[in-house]
């Protein structure tokens, strides 16, 4: 099992990597997303999911001691019957240990500039309050504790790409990697 990591700004193009992985490739692929997690224990709280309650609970568990919910997903992914499970969301030192733990492991960057990410964000309106969030709001939230540490995880990625272009661009871009 190949276990492929996500690192990338909000906005970035993780999902759509997935997306596209699962598009280009005849191989079973399972896609985990540590916000998933953060999701079903918001959820389970009746809490909104909004992007700064994620944050937060992201952040309270992170204090149960460092990659708590790195943890959490560590059975999912060894349980997980596919020949590739894409963990997206790795926003932690702990969350690339978990990948590292795993002898068939790949980490891939994904970066875009922040006027990408922020139309991006308001064109989706994924997490609640992402459309109506002003540029300024965008940009603070690229300061909190869970994002300030991904273009340094980022350096060590195994694969870096930039996603400013077109759709078919980035697709051709997933396309050359060598997985």
């Amino acid at each position: 099992m190949l276990i492929i990591g996500l690192v990338g700004e909000k906005g970035s193009g993780k999902d759509t990597f997935a997306q596209i992985l699962s598009e280009v490739t005849d191989k079973t692929i399972e896609h985990i997303r540590f916000s998933d997690l953060l999701r079903k224990t918001l959820e389970i709280w009746d809490i909104s999911p909004t992007r700064e309650n994620l944050q937060k609970i992201a952040q309270v568990l992170e204090e149960f001691g460092p990659g708590t919910v790195a943890h959490g997903l560590e059975k999912e992914i060894e349980s997980a019957n596919a020949q590739i499970v894409i963990l997206d969301g790795v926003r932690w030192k702990p969350d690339l240990e978990l990948i590292q733990k795993f002898p068939d492991h790949k980490l891939i960057y994904i970066t875009a500039a922040a006027e990408e990410r922020y139309k991006r964000l308001k064109n989706r309106g994924e997490k609640i309050g992402e459309s109506e969030m002003d540029y300024a709001q965008f940009m603070k939230e690229e300061k909190a504790p869970n994002e300030i540490l991904i273009p340094e995880l980022g350096w060590s990625a195994d694969y870096k790409i930039e996603n400013n272009g077109s759709i078919d661009e980035f697709r051709e871009k997933v396309k050359a990697l060598e997985l």
